[in-house]
C-alpha cells in the first residue's frame, strides 16, 4: 500500500507523463517526416541523402537538388538545419534542378501511408495500451506498487515511442526525453518483477539488486544527458542501454532460481528476450559497430509491442495468476489477428503496385496485427471488467477457479478464506451486497431459493455453517454454469477446511505425545529431518549474503591498502594490514561454519572425509589433542550418516567448550549387530543431570534425544575430575543392505 503523500506523487507522475505524451502525439501527427539531409557546397545547400520513407522522397526530391528556400524564406535554411545536416519541421522547400526552379510541399497524402503507420499510428497504439492498463486497474494504480509500476512502465514506454518519432524529426526536447525514458525502461521492468519477488520471499540479494540498479540507472541517465552535445552521443546511449538490458537479463536469470516466483520471472524474461532481441542484435548493435543496421529501426521496434501486450494481459488476469493461460491466449489472439492482416495486404497487392509501397506493406501488415491484438485484448479486458458473460462460455469460470485455487493455497485463516470467496463471488457472479453469514449447524432454511437473490451453502465447520448471500444484478436465478462454479468453489473450501482441521489435530496429538517417551521417538526423528532442511537453507543464506559481503569488504580493504603511498605512517599501514587479516580470518571461519552446518546430502564428500576435516579444523582452532578413528567399510543410509555426523560434532564441540581438558578420543566402529560411537575426554566430567533446562548440558540432551529417535541407546559414565566416557549404540538395521 502507498501512503497518502506517495499516492499524490504517483498521481502527479502519471498525469505529467500523460500530458507530455499527448502533447508529443499532437506534434507527431501535425508534423510530416521529411527525411532530407543537406550539405553546403560552394555557398549553396544540396540534397545529399534521402530516406525512402520520407516525404521528400515521395514528393520527387532527388539527390543533388539545390535547396534555395524553406517555407518561402531564403535565409531560413541555416536556422532550421540540424547539426547533422537533417532538414525537418518544414512545410515546403524551393529547389533548383537543371536550371529550373520548383516548389515542393510536404503534407500527409496517400503516398505517405507507410509513414503514417510507423510514425503516427504506432505511438498511438502504445499509448492506447497505457490507457487500457489504467482503466483496468483504476485507482489501484495510485495505491499499490504492484499496479503502479506496470502502469508507469507502459506510460514511459509510450512516451519513449513517440519521443523517438519526434527525435527523428529533429525536435530537440524529444531527444532529451527519449534518452531519459529509454534508460529508465529496464529499471521499471525490473521493478515489476522485484515487487512480485518481494511479496513471496525476503531476498536480501534482490534488495541489493534494487538499490544497485536504481543508482546505476540514475548515473547512466546523468552521463547521457551530460554527453548530449558530444559527437559520440549515440555510442554512449547505445552502450548504456545495452548494459542496463544485460544487467536486467542477469537479474532475471538469478530470479529463475526462486521457486515461488519462477513462473512470473519466466513470463517477463521470455517477453523481454522476444521484444528486445531483434532491436538489439539487428538494429542497435550493427548501428554501433558499422553505422549500418541489418533491420530498419521502424520494423525492429514493432517487436517491442510484445512487452506491453504481456504486461497489460498480466494485469488483466489479476497480475500473474495464470501464466500459461496468458501466454496461450496471447498466441491464440495472434493467430486470429494474422488472418485479417493477410487479407488486407492481399487486397492491397491486387489493386496497388506493390513495388512502390514495399515499406508501407511491411508496416501495414504489422499494424493490422497489432490492432487485432489490441482489439481482442480490449474485448477480453472489458468482458472481465464489466462482467458481461454469455452463459455458454465457460472459459471465464475456469480462469476464476484457477485464480481462486492459487489464492486458497496461501491462506490459513478461515476468515480470510471467506473474504476471498466474497470478493470473487462479487466479481464473477456480479452480486450486489454479497456477504458470508454464519449459522448454527442446526439452523434450517438458510439457503432456500428466492427470486433475484442468492443463498448458497458453502461449508460446515464444527457447529457452524457458512452461507453466501447476495442480490443478482440482472438475472432472476443463477444459471447452470454459475451453480457449477459455486459448487466447485464450495468443494475447494470444504477440502481446505478439512486440511486445516487435520493439521490442528496433528498439532494437538504432537502436544499429547510430547511427554510420552516411546511415542515421541518418531516425532523427534521427524523434527531432526526438518532441522537438516533448515540447516541447508541457513547455509545457502549465509553463503549468499554474509560470506559474499565479507569477501567484498576484504577485496575493498586490499585495494585500499595497495593504493596507500609508501610515505604513509607505518603504524597506519600495519593497522590496515591487521584489518585485512581479520577480514580473511572471518571469511575462513564463515566457510568452516558453512562446512559444519551443511547437511551431508548436499556434499560430495564421504562421511569419513567430512568427520576428518571437522576434527582437523577443531585441532587447529583449539588447544585439544583429538584422536579420531572411523572403522566402518559398509555403505550407510543417509539418515544414519547424518545422525553419526551430528552426534560426533556435538560430542567434540561440547568437550572443547565445557570439559576443561586437553585430550579427546572419538572412535566409530561396527560391532556384531550395532554401531558403536565411543567418546572420552580427560576433563572435569558432568556435575549436573542431563536435561533441557540445564544450559551447560543442553548439547548432551540433544544427543540423547537424537539417539533415542534413532532407536538407539546412549550411556554416560561420569567420573568427577577424571573425564567423561560416552557409549552410543545405533542399530544396524538402519544400514543399507
Amino acid at each position: 500500500m502507498l501512503g497518502n503523500t506517495k499516492r499524490l506523487l504517483a498521481f502527479i507522475c502519471i498525469a505529467f507523463i500523460f500530458s507530455i505524451t499527448i502533447y508529443f502525439n499532437y506534434l507527431n501527427i501535425k508534423t510530416v517526416y521529411v527525411g532530407l539531409s543537406l550539405s553546403e557546397v560552394n555557398g549553396h545547400y544540396e540534397v545529399t541523402n534521402l530516406v525512402p520513407s520520407g516525404a521528400a522522397y515521395y514528393a520527387g526530391v532527388k539527390l543533388g537538388d539545390r535547396v534555395l528556400a524553406v517555407d518561402n524564406e531564403i535565409g531560413k535554411i541555416s536556422e532550421v538545419l540540424a547539426d547533422n545536416g537533417r532538414l525537418e519541421q518544414v512545410n515546403q522547400i524551393e529547389i533548383e534542378r537543371n536550371g529550373g526552379k520548383k516548389i515542393i510541399a510536404f503534407q500527409h497524402s496517400n503516398e505517405l501511408m507507410g509513414q503514417l503507420f510507423s510514425f503516427v499510428l504506432m505511438p498511438i497504439i502504445f499509448f492506447m495500451f497505457t490507457i487500457v492498463s489504467l482503466l483496468l486497474v483504476g485507482i489501484r494504480a495510485f495505491t499499490h506498487n504492484r499496479f503502479f509500476y506496470p502502469v508507469l512502465f507502459l506510460a514511459i514506454l509510450s512516451l519513449s515511442m513517440v519521443s523517438g518519432m519526434l527525435s527523428s524529426k529533429q525536435f530537440i526536447l524529444s531527444q532529451y526525453v527519449i534518452t531519459i525514458s529509454m534508460l529508465f525502461l529496464p529499471y521499471l521492468y525490473f521493478k515489476i518483477a522485484y515487487i512480485k519477488i518481494k511479496t513471496h520471499s525476503d531476498s536480501t540479494t534482490f534488495r541489493r539488486y534494487n538499490w544497485v540498479y536504481t543508482l546505476l540507472t540514475i548515473v547512466l541517465v546523468g552521463i547521457n544527458l551530460y554527453s548530449e552535445e558530444n559527437e559520440h552521443v549515440g555510442l554512449i546511449f547505445g552502450s548504456s542501454f545495452l548494459f542496463l538490458i544485460t544487467c536486467l537479463i542477469g537479474t532475471f536469470i538469478h530470479g529463475l532460481f526462486l521457486k515461488k516466483t519462477r513462473p512470473y520471472i519466466t513470463t517477463l524474461f521470455v517477453s523481454l528476450l522476444l521484444a528486445v532481441g531483434p532491436f538489439t542484435f539487428l538494429t542497435l548493435l550493427p548501428e554501433l559497430v558499422n553505422s549500418n543496421w541489418s533491420l530498419e529501426a521502424e520494423v525492429a521496434i514493432l517487436f517491442i509491442i510484445i512487452i506491453p501486450l504481456i504486461v497489460v494481459y498480466l494485469l488483466a488476469t489479476d497480475t500473474f495468476f495464470i501464466k500459461y493461460f496468458s501466454l496461450y491466449r496471447s498466441f491464440y489472439f495472434f493467430l486470429l489477428s494474422i488472418i485479417p492482416s493477410l487479407l488486407s495486404v492481399g487486397i492491397f497487392l491486387v489493386f496497388v503496385n506493390a513495388r512502390e509501397y514495399e515499406f508501407m506493406l511491411v508496416h501495414l501488415f504489422y499494424v493490422y496485427i497489432l490492432l487485432g491484438l489490441l482489439t481482442f485484448f480490449s474485448k477480453d479486458i472489458l468482458d472481465r471488467k464489466l462482467r458481461i458473460r454469455i452463459p455458454s462460455v465457460r472459459s471465464y469460470y475456469h480462469e476464476s477457479l484457477t485464480k481462486f485455487s492459487e489464492l486458497l493455497k496461501q491462506e490459513k485463516e478461515k476468515d480470510h478464506i471467506m473474504k476471498i470467496l466474497k470478493n470473487e463471488a462479487t466479481a464473477v457472479l456480479g452480486l450486489k451486497q454479497a456477504e458470508i453469514r454464519t449459522y448454527s449447524k442446526f439452523h434450517k432454511n438458510v439457503f432456500d431459493p428466492v427470486k433475484g437473490k442468492v443463498s448458497w451453502f458453502i461449508v460446515e465447520d464444527g457447529n457452524k455453517k457458512y452461507v453466501l448471500h447476495g442480490n443478482l444484478r440482472k438475472l432472476k436465478w443463477l444459471n447452470a454454469h454459475q451453480r457449477d462454479w459455486l459448487f466447485i468453489v464450495s468443494s475447494y473450501i470444504s477440502m481446505k477446511f478439512e486440511n486445516l482441521r487435520q493439521m490442528d489435530e496433528v498439532i494437538e496429538e504432537l502436544k499429547v505425545l510430547e511427554g510420552n517417551q516411546e511415542e515421541n521417538k518418531w516425532v523427534s526423528a521427524l523434527f531432526f529431518k526438518w532441522s537438516e532442511r533448515e540447516r541447508l537453507h541457513l547455509a545457502l543464506d549465509i553463503h549468499d549474503t554474509v560470506l559474499q559481503d565479507l569477501i567484498l569488504h576484504a577485496r575493498q580493504i586490499e585495494v585500499y591498502r595497495n593504493q596507500l603511498k609508501p610515505d604513509h605512517e607505518e603504524a597506519f599501514q600495519l593497522k590496515i594490514q591487521q584489518i585485512e587479516e581479520n577480514a580473511r580470518d572471518l571469511i575462513l571461519i564463515t566457510r568452516e561454519t558453512l562446512e559444519e552446518i551443511q547437511p551431508l546430502d548436499s556434499m560430495t564428500k564421504t562421511l569419513k572425509q567430512r568427520l576428518q576435516e571437522f576434527v582437523d579444523m577443531k585441532i587447529v582452532r583449539s588447544d585439544f589433542h583429538i584422536h579420531f578413528s572411523y572403522l566402518i567399510n559398509e555403505e550407510l543410509t543417509s539418515d544414519l550418516q547424518t545422525n553419526i555426523f551430528r552426534i560426533s560434532q556435538e560430542l567434540i564441540n561440547n568437550g572443547i567448550k565445557h570439559s576443561n581438558g586437553s585430550k579427546i578420543t572419538l572412535n566409530i566402529e561396527k560391532q556384531v549387530d550395532y554401531l558403536l560411537i565411543q567418546y572420552n575426554d580427560d576433563g572435569i566430567g558432568m556435575k549436573k543431570r542431563i536435561s533441557k533446562e540445564n544450559n551447560q548440558n543442553l548439547g548432551m540432551f540433544g544427543i540423547q534425544k537424537r539417539v533415542l529417535a534413532s532407536q538407539g541407546e546412549c550411556l554416560f559414565h561420569n567420573k568427577d575430575g577424571m573425564g567423561l566416557d560416552v557409549q552410543i549404540y545405533l542399530p544396524l538395521h538402519l544400514i543399507d543392505s
